[in-house]
């Protein structure tokens, strides 16, 4: 087009991060399309259901366990134990976690694992690990399951069993839960979460026959089922026991486990459980800026030069749209203009992006304008949480994290 020639070079500069933009939006959007929505059945269960094992680490979890207890007594489930296990606790938490667990003794089993070995890297790998060894009544199939998850449909555990027995070429599974948001800035911090996994997702898949991508492994923490067979199967491999070949890597837990389950050639997939369970991640404000700058600091602190890179390129793309059209409405009334072309397409990528990013949030059932609204003022603020933790290192930050009360 002949409207191009007048162009100057800083308006192609723009256009082309435009235009990179809205591809990774897009990738976004199909990931989120492409990623199936389970939804709870009655029909899945029945009385012959395998027995199933799950393991709930606790750290200072007093406020919110007793909520996903509640929700795992009310589980359609034929044979079913659980096991809290007690973690890099303060005292007072200690007791109240026990007195809570002791209030339902009919499938529920708890056990004070100390603090953190100082080999391990990550406190959850390490106590889940000291489970895997110690726990001696695990079931066929195992749950690793966060204690600020509830569970909500009474047959949510029969049903993602039913979903892992048809997906034979699955070894590990993980649910993308509904989000409760108690604080403003909860909002801001976790609407991203979903995007950001889908995007992972894709990635994954793009890589996954190439290199085994392992750092970008799609799984979610909350939620991670798989047939004990399948771990016992990977330690054979690797002359390994537990998750011991965990203890010094830096990632986060579902970073980690997806990384060794796709090293050993097994398969993993997500899927959005907005229906299944919802999480209550941070209370206020302050504690979903601490686990911000833990992730900062911690899981991508702790990555490779280029991942980092390539994070920081993924999160730019983000923002950029936001950034020029600011520019542009900045610049109007003082009868600045830029070239329309970049004003058009400016507005295309930006609702774009609003589009995908409301229908990721649709598929985890967090309903609201409110989300779309904040969706740039969040994307400013991870941004920050990026930069300012770009050169910490995560053993920086290992002893506040035993102290620290979520």
């Amino acid at each position: 087009m002949i409207v191009f020639n007048y162009i100057c070079i800083l308006e192609w500069i723009i256009l082309v991060n435009l235009t990179f933009s809205f591809v990774i939006f897009f990738f976004t959007l199909i990931t989120a399309i492409t990623t199936l929505k389970l939804k709870p059945k009655a029909k899945f269960y029945n009385s012959n259901l395998p027995t199933l094992t799950i393991i709930i680490p606790s750290r200072n979890e007093s406020r919110i366990i007793k909520r996903c207890l509640e929700s795992i007594l009310k589980q359609k489930y034929p044979r079913l134990n659980v096991h809290i296990a007690i973690n890099n606790s303060l005292q007072n938490q200690k007791d109240k976690m026990i007195s809570i667990v002791r209030d339902y003794p009919e499938i529920f089993s708890y056990k004070d694992y100390g603090n953190m070995s100082r080999e391990w890297l990550s406190g959850k790998s390490w106590v889940l690990n000291e489970v895997l060894l110690n726990f001696p009544n695990l079931g066929e199939y195992i749950l690793f399951l966060d204690a600020d998850v509830e569970l909500q449909s009474k047959f949510a555990l029969a049903t993602i069993l039913n979903v892992y027995l048809k997906k034979k070429k699955i070894s590990i599974i993980s649910l993308l839960p509904k989000f409760k948001c108690n604080s403003l800035t909860e909002r801001l911090v976790l609407h991203m979460v979903p995007s950001t996994l889908s995007l992972a997702g894709f990635l994954n898949n793009l890589f996954y026959k190439k290199n085994q991508n392992p750092n970008f492994s799609n799984l979610s923490g909350w939620f991670l089922f798989f047939k004990k067979s399948e771990l016992d199967e990977i330690n054979n491999n690797i002359n390994s026991v537990g998750l011991k070949s965990l203890k010094n890597c830096p990632f986060s837990d579902d970073i980690a486990i997806g990384r060794l389950f796709i090293l050993n050639n097994k398969k993993i997939a997500n899927f959005f459980g907005g229906n299944i369970i919802e999480n209550d991640m941070f209370s206020t404000s302050e504690k979903a800026i601490i686990g911000m700058r833990r992730y900062g600091s911690n899981t991508y602190g702790a990555m490779s030069p280029f991942y980092k890179l390539l994070g920081c390129v993924l999160i730019i793309s983000k923002v950029f749209p936001y950034i020029v059209l600011s520019i542009i409405l900045f610049l109007f009334p003082l009868h600045i203009r830029l070239n329309s072309i970049i004003f058009n397409i400016t507005l295309i990528v930006v609702g774009f992006s609003l589009i995908s990013e409301y229908y990721i949030l649709h598929k985890c059932n967090v309903k609201g304008i409110l989300q779309v609204l904040l969706i740039p003022v969040s994307l400013f603020f991870y941004l920050w949480v990026f930069i300012t933790n770009i050169k910490k290192k995560p053993l920086d930050f290992l002893d506040k994290y035993h102290t620290d009360i979520r």
